[in-house]
């Protein structure tokens, strides 16, 4: 009887242990916060592989397009927290720096493509974080559209 007590009680610390085991951790419920945020925002979000950082994508509105074909451009945070860029072309360049400072300081690449308007960031902070991305990214996708 003390055999079957036994191996009744391993089976039920092996099924406990399992299903505690599929519960998020508190990490992945931050970033489940913050991705819904990021939706909530008009963002998507682009997983790095490999990497500890995400994208967050503002995509073009149809009114953007003209703009957008002469925006190609990349702004990278320097060690001492200012922003180095790589302007090739675009109407958004005047408005760039207004937009870059509004960002949280961990986000460490900001950038303009085909795709639309990107923003690197490591995940690390709150849903506020997240609406000052989107914030800064809708004033460049502004920009880039009225082209001033």
């Amino acid at each position: 009887m003390s055999a079957f007590l036994i191996a009744l009680g391993l089976a039920a610390l092996f099924v406990a242990g399992s299903v505690f085991a599929l519960q998020p951790s508190p990490r992945q419920r931050q970033l489940a916060r913050l991705r819904q945020a990021a939706v909530l925002a008009g963002l998507r979000v682009r997983l790095r592989s490999g990497e500890s950082a995400a994208d967050y994508l503002l995509g073009w509105r149809s009114a953007d397009l003209e703009g957008a074909r002469a925006t190609d451009f990349v702004a990278e945070r320097d060690t001492g927290g200012g922003w180095s860029i790589v302007l090739r072309a675009g109407p958004a360049e005047r408005r760039l720096g207004e937009a870059l400072a509004g960002l949280p300081h961990e986000v460490t690449r900001v950038a303009g493509g085909a795709d639309g308007l990107t923003a690197r960031w490591p995940e690390r902070g709150t849903a506020s974080d997240v609406q000052a991305i989107a914030r800064a990214l809708a004033e460049l996708r502004e920009a880039c559209g009225d082209g001033t």
